[in-house]
């Protein structure tokens, strides 16, 4: 089974199966746990619903397949995600609410920053980076189970996709510091856009940059040396916007 993606614990496991981004072969579960069905009943019915196949086994053998130590003694064995086309995930989020992560290297802290971009109210997310190998596991964890829920675009042409969400009248707004950068706080932002936020090693792409409407920055409450991290300033950005939008319906 070396050409599956391990996938580890009930929320990485079920997420897997109720979104369909990628094919669940099988489940195992702790043949130990097997008479104790309450604990994992969402993921039984799951399964059965999906035609996924559920084996218990010893979990000597499960252990043979783990990549950390959180899993419950749960693990299926999955294909690699499908991503969506642009012209997909555009279809069917109206209206278009989209953030783009770049240079993200650690799992733990994209998938935070996808479960807050989620739980905000994002609708769309564009991303450079198609598998996180064996960690695909951490990144379902830390966030939840958004990473597999989100709409997901990859981004294989940064020309194209700038052209395709300014043919489609998007704001494209980068969080970054630059001498025609306004405070998030002082823009009103209101849909369609595309917001691009950085990760903590390597800056946004010249294409967005270049294309940007607007460049914003997350005010401090005092002078420090350092920036936020990705994940933290997808939360401030995130949740300003929720805000914003709240504030607009009254």
């Amino acid at each position: 089974m070396d050409d599956y993606v391990i996938l580890e614990g009930i929320i990485s496991v079920c997420a897997a199966i109720k979104c369909g981004n990628r094919t669940v072969d099988r489940v195992w579960i702790n043949k130990k746990k097997k008479h104790d069905k309450r604990t994992h009943s969402k993921l039984l019915k799951l399964a059965q619903r999906h035609n996924v196949l559920v084996e218990y086994m010893p979990y000597e053998e499960i252990e043979k397949h783990l990549h950390g130590k959180t899993s419950g003694g749960i693990i299926a064995f999955a294909s690699e995600r499908h991503f969506m086309t642009v012209d997909e995930m555009y279809s069917i989020t109206q209206p278009s609410k989209w953030v783009a992560l770049e240079g993200f290297e650690d799992p733990y802290s994209y998938g935070n920053a996808v479960r807050t971009l989620y739980a905000a109210g994002f609708n769309g997310l564009l991303t450079v980076r198609q598998s996180w190998n064996k960690a695909d596991t951490l990144l379902l964890k830390a966030s939840a189970g958004a990473a597999e829920i989100l709409p997901t675009a990859l981004i294989d042409d940064y020309d194209k996709i700038v052209a395709y969400v300014k043919h489609k009248g998007f704001k494209v707004i980068c969080a970054e510091q630059s001498q025609m950068s306004v405070s998030l706080y002082d823009l009103q932002i209101t849909p369609p856009y595309l917001i691009v936020i950085g990760g903590e090693k390597r800056g946004i792409a010249k294409p967005f940059v270049n294309a940007a409407d607007f460049h914003i920055t997350i005010p401090y409450g005092r002078d420090v040396s350092y920036a936020l991290s990705g994940a933290s300033a997808a939360a401030v950005i995130a949740f300003e916007v929720f805000r914003q939008e709240l504030s607009n319906t009254k």
